[in-house]
């Protein structure tokens, strides 16, 4: 991992095994990425959002973050945004910078 990441402590319970990584954790270490780079941008409101199926990086109301996407279809077609592990409304967004959407899409 980079140096200049900060990473914030990690969860409480979780064991960290060579060449194996739970899903949470994998989930923590995207998160952690994603907090440290949306750190250095400025947030958008929520409304401004595209809601296209672009993926964005999103923020909740009590600072959780993580990459989503807004689905149209969901919830009977009224829409929601989906990401994972929050169960929360984003308040917040700011695009993925492009090397880490390069690195998603490859």
């Amino acid at each position: 991992m980079p140096e200049d990441i900060n990473l914030p402590p990690m969860p409480r319970g979780e064991v960290l095994h060579f060449g194996h990584t739970s899903p949470s954790m994998e989930a923590y270490a995207r998160a952690a990425v994603l907090a440290d780079r949306a750190e250095r941008q400025q947030w958008l409101p929520i409304e401004t959002a595209p809601r296209d199926r672009s993926s964005v990086v999103l923020r909740g109301r009590s600072g959780q973050i993580a990459d989503g996407y807004w689905l149209q279809a969901a919830y009977n077609g009224n829409g929601a945004w989906i990401w994972p592990y929050v169960h929360s409304e984003p308040v917040m967004w700011i695009p993925i910078p492009a090397d880490a959407q390069r690195a998603k899409e490859e």
